[in-house]
């Protein structure tokens, strides 16, 4: 009995959290690519052509065509809910490195879940349309849970090699264009950094890596996407330097802009910080670094763009799910300091972003 009363407030909330994606997806009839990935089928063929036709997200790709094979939208709505709960939860998870729940988490779960939502760069298009969900939240959920296990690993100094990590390592490198990259970089500078504190490199870790770079190449090396790229003549007939000062002046500011609140969130957590000599005193500086790392990497998603003759709103979601991981680190280092102020502070930010949700939820809801 007193095990039921310790999990109710826990599966209280994940189930709110759960019905909130489930009831908004429920309602969204498919449209736009989501008819062109159920008429692809499942069938390898299919994929394979698509593949040296037209684009290599193959994880993606057979991700949307699995979900739109069932034509159900009771799977449409599930996929939805747990896809945004589980990506959630282990950027919440990340920076303790256990999948375990504790006490923490009570602020730290609604504070990520709140920010996601009131803070999404398009919250339609990369959760709730299903060919977007699958290019933009399943290939960064596979991303923030290889981020998760990578990170565990390294503070753990774990040495075993896991089949499953060495395979979500694969699908971290072939999620999409815009964090590909920096999953393959960060695993090379997580050997580089433990080569030059240890002289010697973990044999999984080289595995991961290998498997990451490899996912890596088969996203970006598809010949489908040299095929697209030669009839875009308009961006790649400029020369590179040309591309990235349009991409820097006319671009990247307004796509950086988007995810504004959240940007806010971060700042009124690294006040806390700031302005309190207790918190500055006990917080773990570890998470300060961890936050300011996956800041500059989450930056670094949006300027590699330039590459791109085409940056819609719900790229941003790889450049956004960085910044959630820094107010993950933020706010968990702030609740382990056992700081009264730090607590009172992140269960305010807590609450004033769950008031914009529910002012935004009953919008999107009508």
């Amino acid at each position: 009995m007193i095990t039921m009363l310790k999990i109710l407030p826990k599966t209280a909330m994940i189930l709110l959290a759960f019905l909130a994606i489930f009831l908004i997806e429920w309602y969204t009839p498919i449209h736009s690519d989501d008819y062109r990935y159920y008429l692809l089928g499942i069938s390898p063929e299919s994929h394979f052509h698509h593949y040296m036709t037209w684009s290599g997200r193959i994880i993606a790709d057979y991700t949307s065509a699995l979900i739109l094979y069932t034509r159900s939208q009771l799977v449409y709505s599930i996929s939805a809910a747990v896809s945004t709960l589980v990506f959630c939860y282990f950027i919440v998870k990340t920076p303790s490195g256990t999948l375990r729940w504790n006490k923490s988490d009570y602020l730290l779960f609604p504070l990520i879940f709140f920010t996601y939502w009131i803070s999404n760069p398009n919250l339609g298009q990369t959760t709730f349309w299903i060919v977007g969900a699958a290019n933009y939240l399943w290939t960064n959920l596979f991303v923030v849970a290889w981020l998760f296990f990578f990170y565990t690993i390294t503070i753990k100094n774990s040495k075993a090699i896991s089949p499953w990590v060495a395979l979500l390592s694969f699908m971290a490198g072939c999620s999409n264009e815009s964090v590909s990259p920096f999953v393959s970089l960060i695993s090379v500078l997580a050997i580089a950094y433990e080569l030059w504190q240890n002289k010697s490199v973990s044999r999984n870790k080289i595995v991961y890596s290998l498997c990451a770079i490899a996912g890596s190449c088969v996203l970006i090396l598809s010949p489908g996407n040299f095929i697209r790229a030669s009839g875009k003549e308009f961006w790649y007939g400029r020369p590179i330097f040309e591309r990235i000062f349009i991409h820097l002046t006319e671009r990247v500011h307004n796509h950086l802009a988007l995810i504004w609140i959240a940007y806010v969130v971060l700042l009124l957590l690294v006040l806390l910080v700031i302005f309190n000599k207790q918190i500055r005193a006990k917080i773990d500086k570890t998470s300060l670094i961890c936050a300011a790392l996956v800041v500059c990497i989450g930056i670094s998603t949006s300027l590699i763009m330039f590459a791109s003759p085409s940056y819609p709103d719900r790229v941003m979601n790889g450049t956004f799910m960085f910044f959630l991981l820094a107010i993950s680190f933020i706010a968990y280092a702030l609740l382990k300091s056992g700081v009264k102020a730090g607590v009172v502070g992140v269960t305010a930010v807590t609450v004033l972003c769950g008031i914009v949700f529910l002012w935004s939820y009953s919008l999107m809801l009508n």
